[in-house]
Formats: C-alpha cells, sequence, structure tokens
C-alpha cells in the first residue's frame, strides 16, 4: 500500500520546483572592493523557463533575461546554467534602488510555477 493510497490521494502529487536562486540579494552595486560581484545571478532556473521578467515594484516591466543553458566563467568562477542581470533597464539605463518583483515565463508566456521572488537593489 503506498502512501499515496493512505492519504486517498487517486494520483502523485505534482513534482516540486525548487524555486530560483538569486545572488546576491541584495545587490549593491557600487560597493567595489575584491571579489565585488557586478551582476546578480538566478540559478536553479527550470529547463521551463526560457526567460525572467523583472518588474519594479509599481508592475511596469523592466527588462527580460534569457535563460542560459553554457557555463559562465568570469572573475568570480562559473556558474550553472541560469541568467544574469547587471541592475539595468531594457535601454540599458542603472535601475533605481527598491524591490524587484521577478519570475520565469515559459516558450508560450505563462508564468512557470514557483518561479516568482524579489529582488533588492542598495545604492
Amino acid at each position: 500500500m503506498s502512501l499515496y493510497t493512505i492519504a486517498g490521494l487517486k494520483t502523485a502529487p505534482a513534482a516540486v520546483v525548487e524555486p530560483i536562486k538569486v545572488y546576491p540579494n541584495p545587490y549593491r552595486p557600487n560597493s567595489g572592493g575584491a571579489g565585488h560581484q557586478h551582476y546578480i545571478w538566478f540559478g536553479n532556473v527550470p529547463e521551463s523557463v526560457e526567460t525572467i521578467e523583472i518588474y519594479d515594484i509599481a508592475g511596469e516591466l523592466v527588462t527580460a533575461l534569457h535563460r542560459v543553458d553554457n557555463l559562465v566563467e568570469g572573475s568570480d568562477g562559473i556558474k550553472p546554467p541560469g541568467a544574469h542581470w547587471t541592475a539595468t533597464n531594457a535601454s540599458g539605463d542603472a535601475v533605481a534602488s527598491g524591490i524587484y518583483i521577478f519570475r520565469g515565463i515559459d516558450k508560450n508566456g505563462q508564468t512557470v510555477k514557483s518561479t516568482m521572488g524579489k529582488i533588492a537593489i542598495i545604492k
């Protein structure tokens, strides 16, 4: 007898999707110093996510990031597949301090479950 039978479930629950991890959060773009990261890294991005949309607190789209599957090597080491954001808008201008909301979008333009979160920018 399985756990699902004991609990009275007819089907197994949907697979659990781990949340996207954001580092560093909060992000301080002007902190400088040795080892300072010049972008925000989105890791643990599910394969079903093609784009990460970032919105300001008013709900306006700031920018959209595309998921990359290849490894990225930089001065701070190698990162797994994901996306990175330089805290700029779609025009390339630096964003203001504040809270930003992100969500993962699939190829059909739908939000992927458990892929929403917040990012703090502190200048």
